[in-house]
């Protein structure tokens, strides 16, 4: 029988701020089998499943359909959060108008940007890095799949080999007039504006590995003007995004020559023309041989790396007020450019962006970066987990069916159960010191790690804790009585967790690791047993306000 640590105490305290929910959003890309054979099936195997009754998504699995939906949903239909499209490096390769037209003439080519170079050697039993592509998941195909699954949607343009001119297009199409040029091409299939509102101009183009790729801000700068210009003209009310950078990047072999002062040189040039600053982040992730060479995660299904991924959001905190710090010190206090953290993610090694798994401590990982995003929301509003399916994804598809993840569940059940008011709080409970993995540096991490969220009338509260100690469940008592006179009721219990934290769900065991949920009884409602390396969210009703 597991440990169990007493002692711990959670204390709520007082809102803080909104949480945008962009932070839960999703990124596709033409890489691995994300969109090929995921998203869109291609293989004739795969095309006896049950498909999209879309006439736009004729070859989108119906089951990879709602499994999409479900994560993208929230009790709040008006809290929809983004889906960025299509990259990622592709993007910097990508010419969008091969996408459109009838799909049986639209131009097949090698992946230009993961088919090429020392990437076209990599391939394993699921496919290939880069494989070939037929266009066939285009611009109305992604609005299609977005307006299915409920999401806002984020495209990012061709700045490495495309022209602002072509961004501009873009911009026409997807959101001009039925009487605009390009406006007048969609309106014969579509005659209502997308409206997609989030635009990216350029992707890790800081990056040798990237297609356009600048060794110096200035540069970037000047030519982003450029692109935002073009595109602003045929749309003056989108948002924009730019690419920046972790100031501690400074291997200048692979990125530029003054990575340390990318992100202030950058605004310094571009000021108010950009509403979000870029920032991506893998953890454990350098490039090193295990990384590139390896074909497995089991040098992380450990004890000592598990420690070092639970304290990864600790890292993800530094880094968060490193850029934020860039971001205030050009614009000011009163800026209003936020942060985007447009792609997050473990990655152990590079084959698992043809095709992942998850076991239930990536899926611990998960909660504790949104339980971080929601605490620094209100410096990072927009958030990408990389990447929605197979490709280090949250789902997992196969011939006879769908994999949920353990972090798609981690994500399923934050994304649903919180509201939009973070609340502050204060947290007694044993700390540990993490060894150092990769890019995580080691850190006095608590073994608990806690979100709180209320709704806005405050009749509702959502704690999310993860316990991350290995192998003791923890005891804590939670203290609500600050909560402005109002009194508060426990009414639902739900858990993730496995005797093995590094036990997945596969396509033979499918729910091997599950959730499950009962409702409160009345004499709980102050302490609580979180058992050794879960997530448990705790739902709260109020029942009557004492003032």
């Amino acid at each position: 029988m597991a440990k169990t640590t007493e002692g711990a105490k959670i204390t709520l305290n007082k809102m803080m701020h909104k949480i945008d929910s962009n932070i839960y959003g999703h990124f596709i890309e033409e890489v691995g089998e994300c969109i090929h054979d995921g998203i869109w099936v291609d293989s004739s195997p795969l095309k006896t499943l049950p498909m999209s009754n879309d006439p736009c998504l004729p070859n989108v699995r119906e089951d990879l359909l709602q499994a999409s939906k479900a994560l993208f949903g929230q009790k709040d239909k008006n809290a929809q959060t983004v889906l960025r499209w299509p990259g990622g490096c592709y993007s910097d390769t990508y010419h969008w108008q091969d996408g459109l037209g009838h799909r049986d003439v639209r131009p097949v080519i090698k992946n230009p940007h993961w088919g090429h170079g020392p990437f076209r050697f990599v391939k394993n039993e699921h496919g290939a890095l880069g494989p070939d592509i037929n266009h066939q998941f285009g611009t109305d195909e992604f609005m299609a799949f977005s307006q299915q699954i409920e999401a806002n949607t984020y495209i990012n343009v061709n700045y490495g080999s495309g022209t602002p001119q072509e961004a501009a297009q873009w911009v026409e199409y997807c959101n001009g007039a039925a009487d605009s040029e390009w406006g007048a091409k969609r309106a014969l299939h579509h005659p209502k504006p997308y409206r997609v509102k989030y635009w990216g101009i350029a992707n890790e183009i800081w990056a040798v590995w990237e297609n356009g790729n600048e060794r110096w801000a200035n540069n970037y700068a000047e030519k982003y003007l450029q692109f935002a210009k073009a595109m602003k003209q045929k749309d003056a009310s989108i948002k924009l995004i730019a690419c920046g950078l972790d100031p501690l990047c400074t291997n200048k072999v692979i990125f530029p020559w003054d990575a340390n002062q990318w992100n202030e040189k950058l605004l310094s040039v571009i000021g108010d023309s950009v509403d979000y600053l870029s920032i991506h982040i893998y953890y454990p992730t350098t490039i090193a041989p295990t990384f590139v060479f390896s074909g497995s995660d089991q040098h992380v299904r450990n004890q000592k790396a598990f420690g070092a991924i639970m304290a990864a959001h600790l890292n993800l905190e530094d880094l968060i007020d490193r850029v934020w710090k860039n971001i205030v010190n050009v614009l000011g206090q009163d800026t209003q450019v936020r942060i985007a953290l447009d792609e997050w993610n473990v990655w152990y090694y590079l084959k698992q962006a043809i095709k992942a798994n998850w076991a239930l401590m990536d899926g611990l990982f998960v909660a504790t970066i949104l339980q971080t995003l929601q605490k620094h929301a209100d410096k990072v509003s927009m958030a990408n987990f990389a990447l929605l399916v197979n490709v280090v994804g949250l789902i997992r598809t196969d011939q006879q069916g769908i994999v949920k993840t353990p972090s798609y569940l981690a994500f399923q059940m934050i994304r649903q159960h919180s509201y939009s008011n973070y609340l502050s709080l204060d947290l007694e409970c044993m700390t540990y010191e993490n060894a150092r993995l990769n890019v995580i540096q080691s850190k006095d991490a608590p073994y608990l790690n806690v979100g709180a969220t209320t709704s806005d009338d405050q009749s509702h509260l959502c704690l999310s804790v993860v316990n991350k100690h290995f192998s003791d469940a923890i005891s804590a008592s939670i203290d609500l009585s600050n909560q402005h006179g109002r009194s508060y009721q426990l009414d639902e219990v739900m858990t993730l967790s496995h005797d093995d934290p590094f036990a997945m769900n596969t396509p033979e065991h499918r729910d091997h690791v599950g959730i499950t949920s009962r409702k409160a009884t009345p004499d709980n409602n102050e302490m609580h047993v979180f058992p050794a390396h879960s997530l448990t969210i705790l739902t709260y009703k109020s029942t009557i306000r004492l003032d």
